[in-house]
């Protein structure tokens, strides 16, 4: 796992479990990924994007520890709701992820070079290692960014956080 600053981005690396269900969801995203024109588009969400899901709540969020640096990004005895995830392809531009929120992003496809920055609610950018299967935590009140060089489809999930008062 790797943290950056007070640890609002954590990038998990992939089990090959986790890898190879990854790999079978990426099947079904790959053509429309690589095809996609529109700075960001939903995709329809797959029987094997679920079992991705399944697999992530299974092997990375029900094993976050209390006090680890993947915590402080998505505690899960913070989380109030969730979204239902989905899969989208970003070609280029930016997306906002709002404050009160963390976000776990599993890129399924990777086609050209595209970099990835992730802008934290202090200003600060940092390039996201946007490797095939890794789990990527980031925190709310910030954004991601594709400089354009190249297609990448994810799966997104987004959890509403209990905030400190």
């Amino acid at each position: 796992m790797s943290a950056s600053g007070e640890a609002p981005l954590v990038i998990s690396q992939p089990t090959p479990a986790f890898l190879d269900l990854v790999g079978k969801a990426a099947r079904d995203t790959h053509d429309k990924t690589i095809s996609t024109k529109e700075k960001l588009a939903k995709l329809g969400f797959t029987s094997r994007c679920e079992d991705v899901h399944k697999e992530f709540k299974k092997s990375y969020l029900d094993k976050i520890q209390p006090g680890s640096s993947t915590a402080t990004v998505l505690d899960p005895n913070k989380i109030v709701s969730w979204w239902q995830p989905t899969t989208w392809v970003l070609t280029g531009g930016s997306f906002r992820i709002r404050s009160k929120v963390s976000a776990v992003v599993i890129p399924l496809v990777k086609d050209g070079n595209p970099r990835i920055e992730y802008y934290d609610h202090r200003g600060v950018t940092s390039s996201v290692d946007w490797n095939v299967g890794s789990v990527i935590y980031l925190a709310g009140d910030s954004s991601l960014m594709s400089d354009g060089c190249g297609n990448t489809s994810f799966i997104f999930f987004l959890f509403t956080m209990e905030t400190d008062s």
